[in-house]
């Protein structure tokens, strides 16, 4: 009999291997590091915005989830608008 630990790790082992989930899981990875980097540096949405010059709405878009298809060039503008590294 198969138990549900058993389950869960094969399936687990599955998603490795999944170009979808492993995106999705980066990108979450993404917003995580640049929601604490704000909280760090004390920066709001509205001043992150200024320092990567676009609109305080595309800031709210990326920490919300909205942009699927994530640039790698807004990675690199809100990494130096906050001071690490990409």
């Amino acid at each position: 009999m198969t138990t549900f630990e058993e389950l869960f790790r094969a399936e687990g082992e599955q998603l490795k291997h999944d170009v979808g989930y492993r995106t999705e899981a980066f990108y979450l990875d993404i917003i995580e590091n640049i929601s604490l980097a704000m909280k760090r540096n004390k920066m709001k949405k509205r001043e992150l915005a200024e320092a990567m010059n676009v609109s305080p709405g595309r800031v709210t878009n990326l920490l919300r989830g909205y942009n699927k298809n994530l640039e790698v060039r807004t990675i690199v503008q809100a990494a130096i608008a906050l001071g690490v590294e990409p």
